[in-house]
């Protein structure tokens, strides 16, 4: 089949964003614990003579790199609580991003994950205040990594996200698209440079999670990825005309 530009482009911001979401709502909920000092289970506690409790939430529009992130920032009847992980950042997080995605990444243990939260902070969080975030995020980000994908995308890209500062990690990040348009992120591994076998172990995820032989992976680098592609899907096709580079996607070959 011939190939052509559409001038249509995959963001990876879409996918990523919802992700930056997902991190930050279960993060918050996990400072309000915190400060309340009860989870939200244990609501019935507050009859005891507790009289601060949840009241509700305040909506911000959150700028980062990918686009505005909407978010429900949890209050409290005292005021007692403002949250901690966007104090610096106020409504402006990009420099936070790349830290909130590799909390994603598949092969990330808890001792590595609770690193990764306190590099969120300026200042760490104490012992208790990281249980309680992590009793929200660390199963947030579990049911993502092993949560049912769709059996069809048309296509699914590749991208390489590199952290700006700190441990200046490196995650491979695989993007697919749906009939419908919708985008989202796959998955998110670490590695700077990912071999044959890595990529072998990225595609096994996929297709256990649900994904069928899509038409056609698109990609603009990346050792042993088409040998992989081929391994794994055989009837898909493997097509060089995705930039590796989170935030700057470029037109990509489909099929005509």
């Amino acid at each position: 089949m011939e190939e052509k530009k559409t001038g249509r482009r995959v963001p990876a911001a879409e996918g990523a964003a919802r992700l930056l979401q997902v991190a930050l709502q279960a993060i918050m909920q996990g400072e309000l614990d915190a400060t309340l000092g009860y989870d939200r289970s244990q609501r019935r506690h507050l009859e005891t003579g507790e009289k601060n409790f949840r009241n509700g939430y305040s909506a911000r529009t959150l700028r980062t790199a990918f686009g505005p992130v909407p978010l429900a920032v949890p209050r409290d009847r005292g005021g007692a609580y403002a949250p901690r992980i966007l104090s610096r950042y106020a409504r402006d997080a990009r420099g936070l991003e790349e830290k909130l995605l590799f909390l994603f990444a598949q092969d990330a243990d808890t001792e590595t994950f609770a690193g990764q939260v306190c590099a969120l902070y300026e200042t760490p969080p104490s012992a208790e205040e990281m249980r309680h975030i992590t009793a929200h995020l660390l199963p947030a980000v579990r049911a993502w990594q092993m949560r049912r994908l769709e059996s069809n995308y048309p296509f699914i890209a590749l991208e390489i996200v590199r952290e700006q500062d700190g441990a200046a990690r490196t995650a491979q990040m695989l993007l697919g698209e749906l009939p419908d348009g919708r985008r989202e992120v796959l998955g998110i591994r670490l590695a700077a440079r990912p071999s044959f076998r890595f990529w072998v172990e990225a595609l096994a995820d996929l297709r256990a999670r649900g994904t069928a032989q899509p038409p056609l992976f698109c990609v603009g680098g990346g050792a042993g990825f088409r040998q992989a592609v081929r391994t794994l899907f055989p009837a898909a096709q493997a097509r060089r005309g995705f930039a590796p580079a989170l935030g700057a996607p470029e037109a990509v070959a489909t099929k005509a």
